[in-house]
């Protein structure tokens, strides 16, 4: 295992802010294809009632990532798409790489 993965393992055992754990997710590049849509499991998502889903860091028996809503609710996101199409990205936090990187000059 690499160590990329034991500090997400971490974040899941320690109970990180949900906001800390998407950084992480971000940093690894965790993904997951759902009926041929890839979905980032670093990026929040707003479903068709407005609801928000994040990825928990965690993974079923199946190997399908968890997502919990705003609302409280824990599915397999699969199970999200399916019942709550269409699953819209929102934008990811910034971290202090793009503040600095914006503040040098370069594009974000």
């Amino acid at each position: 295992m690499t160590f990329l993965n034991d500090l997400a393992a971490a974040a899941v055992a320690q109970d990180l802010p949900q906001a800390d754990r998407q950084q992480i997710a971000w940093i690894i590049g965790e993904y997951e294809v759902v009926d041929g849509v890839e979905f980032d499991l670093a990026r929040t998502l707003r479903d068709s009632r407005g609801c928000l889903w994040w990825w928990t860091g965690d993974r079923d028996q199946h190997g399908r990532a968890m997502m919990e809503s705003s609302l409280g609710e824990m599915q397999p996101l699969v199970s999200v798409y399916l019942a709550h199409v269409p699953l819209v990205p929102q934008p990811r936090r910034l971290g202090s790489g793009d503040y600095r990187q914006a503040l040098a000059g370069g594009a974000a």
